[in-house]
């Protein structure tokens, strides 16, 4: 329970825009994050997912992914110029915060 507890006061601390990014990457890769959540929740070694790339946006700003780098919720994703995918607790937040 502690991780459902930490993520909804980590999406309460996020500025609007930030977690209006990773809404949206849910929206689009539900089927992916939650086989990925799957994947890492199951696995006792380290597991290959998917990767999980974040929606590019005109409006979205470098400070916006600072935050959600210091946060530990995204990366860069070393295959692909200036995008950023979901890190671990990046998917962690995503399935949590998205339980019906």
């Amino acid at each position: 329970m502690y991780y459902r507890e930490y993520f909804f006061y980590l999406k309460e601390r996020l500025p609007e825009k930030c977690y209006e990014v990773l809404k949206e990457c849910y929206k689009t890769q539900k089927n992916d994050i939650e086989n990925n959540f799957n994947l890492l929740q199951n696995s006792k070694e380290e597991t290959k997912t998917i990767d999980i790339l974040l929606p590019i946006k005109d409006t979205f700003y470098p400070m916006d992914y600072e935050i959600l780098l210091r946060e530990e919720l995204i990366i860069k994703a070393e295959s692909r110029e200036n995008r950023y995918k979901l890190d671990r607790f990046g998917i962690y937040l995503l399935h949590y915060i998205n339980l019906k």
